[in-house]
């Protein structure tokens, strides 16, 4: 349960940074700057491919739609992603909460 509790921290260390870096992009990315939307695209990509790694298959679905979205569509799907990094970061925080209190280690 410690390696899993490293690898979440891991995670959202990861989602942070990947998040701040979209926020500086974003502006760019909607006005359809290609070499922004370039980087914008690269950011989530990362995000699906972290999401993917640990589970959070709802993140890494709504990251696909957003990296293949046209810059007039990103808004449309930028809402749902931070509701689903918010909603899983709540929810995997409770499971490995109760994971550990199931085995003793709470």
């Amino acid at each position: 349960t410690e390696r899993r509790a490293e690898i979440l921290s891991n995670y959202w260390s990861s989602m942070e940074e990947l998040c701040r870096a979209l926020k500086t992009q974003l502006p760019e990315a909607l006005r359809g700057d290609p070499k922004t939307l370039t980087k914008f695209r690269q950011t989530i990509h990362a995000i699906r491919g972290a999401s993917l790694s640990i589970g959070a298959f709802r993140i890494a679905e709504t990251a696909r739609l957003l990296r293949n979205a046209p810059p007039t569509e990103i808004p449309e799907y930028m809402h749902p992603l931070i509701k689903a990094l918010q909603e899983s970061r709540s929810r995997l925080s409770t499971a490995y909460s109760d994971a550990r209190s199931a085995l003793g280690a709470g």
